[in-house]
């Protein structure tokens, strides 16, 4: 029996103010618990800033034959004096295979649809121009009224840079609905769900 892991959810329905927030402990692990929460014909892209690339580099992806591409960006470095070019990557959906766990902020976007990496490229430039620190502000919930989705049935689901097991979803209501039925379906201990509502 694994020890039981402490996770903290953030959750927020697109285009509204209030946001739900979940504690939970379970055994389950972090990967298995969003496949439950993938719905029935939806694939998941995974988005892995260049400050993670070291957990398995891309020859070892390459070994592994995990299909993904390289998104080149420009960064700013400390206190923005300064620019270099980094490279992320994106794996594209396939069965059982989800980047291994450091620190960082990793992206998973949900969807039915086929996306290209110019597609999903542009859609990241657009919605999160500052890269990791957009991201991670998305996961605290800062920045979730303004995000477009690619579809209106997309989701996505950002994890704490600091604590992979604390982490947030975006969605429309039926979508978050769908995905709140299911946490209430899992064999969780001391589950909690509050919402906060904004004036």
């Amino acid at each position: 029996m694994r020890d039981l892991i402490t996770h903290i959810v953030l959750i927020h329905v697109h285009g509204q103010q209030d946001k739900y927030r979940l504690d939970f402990k379970t055994e389950i692990p972090i990967t298995d618990i969003y496949e439950r929460l993938k719905p029935k014909g939806y694939k998941i892209f995974q988005l892995i800033l260049d400050d993670n690339l070291y957990v398995m580099p891309q020859s070892e992806l390459i070994k592994h034959e995990i299909e993904f591409d390289k998104l080149v960006r420009i960064k700013k470095t400390w206190f923005g004096f300064g620019r270099k070019t980094v490279t992320d990557i994106l794996i594209y959906p396939q069965a059982d295979f989800y980047y291994p766990y450091e620190f960082g902020t990793y992206t998973y976007l949900f969807s039915k649809q086929d996306y290209s990496k110019e597609q999903f490229s542009d859609w990241l430039s657009k919605q999160f121009p500052k890269g990791w620190s957009d991201l991670d502000d998305t996961y605290a919930g800062l920045n979730t009224e303004t995000v477009e989705m690619l579809n209106a049935q997309d989701f996505l689901l950002i994890t704490n840079h600091d604590y992979q097991t604390e982490f947030g979803i975006i969605g429309n209501k039926s979508i978050i609905e769908n995905i709140l039925n299911t946490f209430r379906k899992m064999d969780l201990t001391e589950y909690k769900e509050k919402i906060y509502r904004h004036n």
